[in-house]
């Protein structure tokens, strides 16, 4: 399946800004209030206990849940309804049911760190102790029993989060290794690990018979050259690209020798003289490359060929228009 149809399986987030906490307006509380605070530093949640020993007592909590002040997220957990729902509100309120070792883990993780988007209302955590949640929750929970160790665990913002190898590793066995491709490049892209870490999470985690292994293992093993990968993150994902709008295959690494010097072309046409180049500073090593890239397709410009570029926001955020940029320039050749 294509990053594309991934994406849409597992839908959009809404990521709420900076300003939410001063949105967060209580019933008539007074700006003093304990529990008023409480409810601003976690997107709008309570517990039970923490409203106990802000000053509200347990009648009053449980008059203001049945009222229209706040609303039972879980047992013992309640949001104001000053402020609408979200995502991060539900991820809050699980995390506190669950206790202090509960961590974001597998698609929860995987939407927080950016490498799928949301879709569905799950929250999925790694706990050490089974939980019991009612059927009549508003908030759904997947446990994953087990105990982390600390190496794998971080934090995004308030949230602890499994960390990128581990979340990766814990979301293999529910992917294509198609679909795992397109999430480990994305994750390398944005910096958020190597491959090496990769491979290490694979040869210390993914004994014979885990879930997952044998996806993550096909997944990485064309990036595994040495000490790095056998070309960029990025082409990888231009190929797939292509591949999904059935334009023509290109030459990969296309070399002309223009100016007494050699160059390579990320993809070429060579019988159109139409060039695809997927380089960018953040990907090519530096600003110093950069530049060179830039001498590289003015050279190529000056003898009839046609470049196009292709960023990695061109292929996830507008593929139907890069793909039809790319058609264009072939018919005009």
């Amino acid at each position: 399946m294509a990053f594309s149809a991934l994406t849409r399986r597992y839908g959009h987030l809404n990521v709420i800004g900076p300003g939410y906490a001063e949105k967060v307006r209580l019933d008539s509380a007074r700006p003093n209030h304990r529990h008023a605070r409480i409810f601003a530093s976690q997107f709008g949640v309570i517990t039970t206990s923490q409203a106990i020993d802000a000053g509200v007592s347990k009648r009053t909590v449980l008059r203001r849940a049945a009222g229209k002040d706040w609303e039972r997220l879980l047992p013992g957990i309640y949001r104001t309804r000053s402020v609408p729902r979200c995502w991060q509100q539900d991820l809050q309120a699980a995390l506190l049911f669950a206790g202090k070792t509960a961590v974001a883990s597998h698609f929860t993780a995987a939407v927080l760190w950016g490498l799928i988007e949301r879709g569905g209302t799950a929250i999925e955590l790694t706990v050490e102790r089974k939980l019991r949640i009612s059927s009549h929750s508003l908030v759904t929970v997947i446990a994953h029993r087990q105990k982390l160790e600390a190496s794998e665990i971080t934090r995004i913002g308030s949230f602890p989060v499994t960390n990128v190898p581990r979340t990766i590793l814990d979301i293999a066995a529910r992917l294509s290794v198609e679909e795992l491709e397109a999430v480990i490049d994305t994750a390398l892209l944005k910096g958020l690990t190597t491959v090496p870490k990769l491979a290490k999470e694979l040869e210390n985690k993914c004994g014979r018979g885990r879930p997952g292994s044998t996806n993550l293992r096909a997944a990485l093993n064309p990036l595994l050259d040495g000490q790095g990968a056998r070309e960029s993150e990025l082409e990888r994902k231009f190929l797939r690209f292509a591949k999904r709008y059935k334009l023509p295959a290109p030459t990969r690494q296309h070399r002309v020798k223009l100016r007494n010097a050699t160059y390579r072309i990320d993809f070429a046409y060579p019988e159109q003289k139409v060039a695809i180049e997927t380089d960018s500073y953040r990907y090519h090593g530096g600003r110093r490359e950069w530049r060179k890239d830039l001498a590289r397709r003015n050279a190529l410009m000056e003898r009839g060929w046609r470049v196009i570029h292709a960023t990695l926001e061109d292929i996830e955020q507008e593929p139907d228009e890069t793909a039809e940029r790319i058609r264009r320039a072939l018919k005009s050749r």
